[in-house]
């Protein structure tokens, strides 16, 4: 009893026991990595490719990187995903009755899922998708 214990404390701490995949990358748009960060709504967001699930979602750095989380814990489940990514400016409001008002710096097209052409086929353990847009908004 005490061997299995002390395994399965093993897999707790080394982060293999919840069955989640590490997911991380870089976003470029045309060459450059994304800018997020401050004053920014940039994402990457995983859907299962059934549509089963909750989405993914990992928020762009300053330095074009994300990392993929779902709900509160690191990661997702292996399987095929439909990516989908939106770059936002967020400027503030113009007066104390307006809503912060976002402006699109993206292609439209990687916004939806179903539309943008990205795939990913996340497998067991750590995966690094890095992502190329092309295009003006």
């Amino acid at each position: 009893l005490t061997r299995i214990i002390s395994a399965c404390s093993l897999l707790v701490l080394a982060g293999c026991g919840n069955g989640r995949s590490q997911v991380s990358g870089v976003v470029t748009m045309n060459g450059e990595p994304v800018i997020g960060g401050a004053g920014m709504d940039a994402k990457v967001i995983f859907y299962q490719e059934d549509g089963r699930g909750t989405p993914a979602i990992g928020q762009i750095g300053p330095d074009g990187r994300y990392e993929i989380v779902t709900g509160a814990e690191r990661g997702l489940p292996p399987g095929n995903y439909l990516v989908s990514i939106s770059v936002k400016k967020i400027h503030p409001p113009k007066d104390e009755n307006s809503m912060p008002q976002p402006e699109l710096l993206s292609p439209v097209k990687y916004n939806e899922a179903k539309e943008s052409g990205l795939r990913a086929e996340v497998g067991a353990g750590s995966n690094t998708f890095d992502f190329a847009l092309e295009g003006d908004n």
